[in-house]
């Protein structure tokens, strides 16, 4: 180790020299008097950023990203107000008369300097620990992306004062420093705001602007604290730190000479500092494309599935994926540039796992061109932006004849993207396309190629197989069905209802929905079915019951524990159970179609009664034990915050939505020429339909001519995982049901709904008095046609102001305990708050008193 002999003839080792330099700034730090000011004034801004400006408790989001998020722009002020003063005036203040007095080489007094810095700068963002205690408070937080995040707000602040401490050194004086450190930081930090942001830079700067994010601590940051901890981003801020250190020494070392430096040098180090960047933003670009790191989310989300792997290694040999970008960058927005580096990123972790097998061409498209033309031949879409350029961000997969497209890579769908990709290359290795035959009464046979308005969902099928629609009218099936699948169907011909039944009972794959109310079919919802007598069969109810599932097709069920908020006409969000969200704890781990999903919507769905001795149906997605019955024909007469407000639980088995029949079946229609077969069945039923109508499942954005439907839960996932599992390949269903990153406030969600439950009964007098009165003012308008209430004779004047008096009272109550039932929340929101102002800043002054005191006892003693 390197070692120094001192002028008292003492060896000083490297180590040694940099730790007393260390201790020497950290005694100046701690006995400071405006340090518990500069680290409270921190902490008092950055708490205030994320509940005032950020609004972090109307985010229902257990995580830290407006943490992160304010943390990257105080640390523009916060960093060189830190490091300003490491070089001001000292010769003649005497502070460093003791370092000085030995000769320490520069790089020692800079290293002993930022590392001072750096137990400060740690200290301070330890002391932000109330929002981890808030957040694991109101939630379930994923604590891999909270620990990578604090371990990327690490390296950010740390690189960030290596950069500040060279700005004090290149000024000397505190103020100039401050400023220059300003300017160094934030002059990085902008480098990854979006390009339409910076019209004051000429068109000729372009397209390097369009790379120069990559130079931006705050697009590294970005990266680690999402839970991706690559090499590449670690390497940045290492090199950054080191550079920067090392330009500050060599400057440090011209500050000491006599002449104190000129104007050559401070250009000069300038000049490195810019090099130094643009040196470690290559290296660590070129670096990114190894993609090496640490996957530190909860549902792995950069980390291939193993089903990933094995769908790519079983890929025909010469698969060739042909990926087409923007040539110029310069006008794409910055999420879609990330977006696109996310898919390169992939595709090429693909590559490397296929053993050869695929092929992967990379190929930048420039608009009015003849390859943006092929592309787009090829079903690559052309996507309009706002500039008036053209988007490309598409693949075409290709083997031998066969060729499939993704048109768009969505970046809103960024969750499901090693799915889509993982489902072309499927595609391609299927010899025989499994068919599918969807059987439904709002689905015509053109849907088969062309999309329903309301039912993307289908779209998202026929990506994956041959779908064939068939009439409800129909007396038969298609003789080459692999899976059927039957949605809401309540009147079928006998002949269908036998085909059915024989489908089943000889093990074919069947899904079937069926609904006692169906929202999105007003002409199913509004049929009053008479029940089947005894031993009938003429409803999918019957056929289902004959195998063991019951089911009453009139009745709705609500689930008090898992309701789902709505809203009314007034805009108020309120708990509805006839509408419910359930979570992991109501979908079984057991079946592979259900093991990884969280989170599911089901509108006024029915229920499956299953006898405990028939062993062959499983539940797969059940309610909890606080749950009512409405009969279907009450949900239109009242409002549905009345029927919220009305619903009265009781304790109850869970209630089966989604089972599943795995053992052999006896035939339904045994004079239908239907022999026993001695396959097992497998068939799904679902007690809903709307659950996967858009609305419910999906939404859609046009991009390109295009439409792109997203999940907004798990739906899509468990009714695809359903189909696959049906067909026989189950290796999709983890790759899709990957988990829900989503991390809500379930604290505060229980509280609101715990509240609503012991004020229901006064709500729902409230709301029926309210509607009492509006009734009779609206039957008076009625029987006197008056379009409004000037028009009413005087007296009857009067009768309607009398009922808007009464009403008056009643809606102030009613506002009143609606204030009330959200009271211990108001109260709790406000304790957060105050926890998280007051524990840091009184930490600091109880640390910054008991220094005082232990100095002034060992100066005494």
């Amino acid at each position: 180790m390197a070692s120094l002999v001192t002028p008292h003839g003492h060896r000083r080792t490297l180590k040694g020299m940099i730790w007393a330099v260390l201790l020497h700034e950290l005694r100046q730090h701690a006995y400071s008097s405006t340090m518990p000011v500069f680290i409270c004034g921190f902490l008092l801004f950055l708490i205030g950023g994320i509940f005032f400006i950020g609004n972090f408790l109307d985010s229902n989001l257990a995580t830290l990203d407006l943490q992160w998020q304010f943390l990257v722009w105080i640390s523009i002020l916060l960093v060189p107000a830190l490091a300003m003063r490491s070089f001001d005036g000292y010769k003649r203040s005497g502070s460093v008369d003791l370092l000085l007095s030995l000769p320490l080489p520069p790089v020692v007094f800079i290293i002993g300097k930022w590392m001072s810095g750096a137990v400060v700068l740690l200290a301070m963002l330890l002391l932000t620990f109330p929002m981890v205690v808030t957040i694991a408070f109101l939630g379930q937080p994923d604590w891999g992306v909270v620990c990578s995040g604090y371990f990327g707000a690490a390296l950010l602040l740390l690189s960030l004062y290596a950069v500040a401490i060279l700005a004090a050194a290149i000024c000397k004086e505190k103020v100039s420093a401050f400023l220059l450190g300003i300017a160094l930081v934030l002059g990085l930090l902008v480098c990854d705001i979006e390009r339409s942001l910076l019209i004051f830079l000429p068109d000729q700067m372009e397209e390097l602007i369009s790379y120069s994010y990559v130079l931006s601590p705050r697009y590294w940051f970005r990266e680690i604290v999402s839970g991706d901890v690559t090499l590449a981003s670690i390497m940045y801020f290492l090199f950054l730190s080191v550079g920067s250190l090392g330009i500050a020494s060599r400057q440090f070392a011209v500050l000491r000479q006599p002449t104190g430096g000129n104007a050559s040098a401070v250009l000069g180090s300038l000049a490195m500092f810019i090099v130094v960047v643009a040196t470690v933003a290559s290296v660590t670009a070129l670096v990114s494309r190894i993609d090496i790191g640490i996957d530190a989310s909860a549902q792995r989300q950069f980390t291939l599935n193993e089903q990933t792997v094995n769908i790519v290694r079983d890929a025909p040999p010469k698969t060739k994926i042909q990926f087409f970008f923007n040539k110029s960058l310069s006008e794409v927005p910055q999420m879609i540039r990330q977006h696109r580096e996310r898919v390169e990123r992939l595709l090429k972790r693909m590559q490397r796992v296929g053993n050869g097998r695929i092929e992967v061409d990379f190929i930048a498209l420039s608009d009015d061109t003849e390859e943006a033309e092929l592309a787009q031949m090829d079903g690559v879409a052309a996507v309009p932006m706002s500039s008036g350029d053209t988007l490309y961000l598409g693949a075409v997969f290709k083997v031998g004849d066969k060729k499939l497209a993704i048109n768009y890579f969505d970046y809103k769908r960024a969750a499901l993207l090693e799915y889509d990709v993982a489902l072309q290359i499927s595609n391609l290795s299927r010899e025989a396309t499994p068919r599918i035959g969807v059987l439904s009464s709002f689905l015509k046979p053109k849907n088969a190629t062309e999309p329903h308005s309301s039912f993307s969902i289908l779209e998202e099928l026929k990506n994956q197989y041959d779908v064939t629609v068939i009439p409800h009218f129909a007396e038969a099936l298609p003789k080459d069905i692999d899976v059927l699948v039957v949605i809401d169907t309540p009147i079928l011909r006998r002949g269908m209802l036998v085909a059915i039944d024989k489908h089943i009972a000889g093990g074919s794959g069947t899904l079937l929905l069926v609904d006692p109310y169906q929202r999105m079919n007003e002409a199913n919802a509004s049929l009053a079915i008479q029940a089947s007598k005894d031993g009938e069969i003429n409803t999918l109810i019957d056929l289902l019951s004959f195998y063991g599932v019951e089911m009453a097709g009139d009745k709705i069920v609500g689930d008090d524990l898992n309701p789902s908020l709505v809203r009314s006409s007034s805009g108020k969000a309120y708990p509805f159970p006839y509408w419910m969200e359930l979570g992991p704890n109501n979908i079984s781990k057991d079946h592979p179609a259900s093991l990884l999903l969280n989170k599911l919507l089901f509108a006024d769905a029915g229920h499956f009664e299953i006898a405990a001795e028939n062993k062959a149906v499983h539940s797969i997605v059940y309610t909890s034990t606080q749950t009512a019955e409405l009969a279907k024909h009450e949900i239109k007469k009242q409002a549905a915050e009345q029927l919220a407000a009305h619903f009265v639980p009781e304790s109850h088995p869970p209630r089966n939505l989604v089972v599943y029949i795995d053992g052999p079946v006896e035939p339904a229609f045994g004079d239908g020429g239907v022999e026993v077969n001695s396959r097992n069945a497998s068939l799904f039923a679902v007690a809903d339909a709307d659950w996967i109508y858009n609305g419910y499942s999906m939404s859609e954005a046009q991009v390109g001519g295009a439409t792109m439907p997203r999940p907004i839960n798990d739906n899509f996932s468990l009714f695809l995982n359903i189909v696959e599992y049906l067909t026989g390949d189950e290796r999709l269903l983890a790759i899709r049901s990957n988990g829900n990153p989503v991390r809500s406030f379930e604290r505060v969600e229980e509280m609101l709904n715990k509240a609503r439950r012991t004020y229901r009964e006064r709500e729902a007098d409230y709301l029926a008095q309210i509607s009492k009165a509006e009734s009779s003012i609206a039957e008076v308008m009625r029987l006197t046609g008056a379009a409004s209430r000037d028009q009413l004779p005087d007296d009857l004047q009067q009768q309607v102001m009398q009922l808007q008096a009464l009403a008056y009272p009643i809606k102030r109550n009613l506002r009143a305990l609606r204030q009330r039932m959200r009271k211990n929340v108001n109260v709790l929101f406000r304790n957060i708050v105050i926890f998280n102002f007051a524990c840091g800043p009184i930490l600091v002054i109880g640390m910054n008193i008991w220094l005082r005191r232990r100095r002034r006892q060992s100066r005494l003693a």
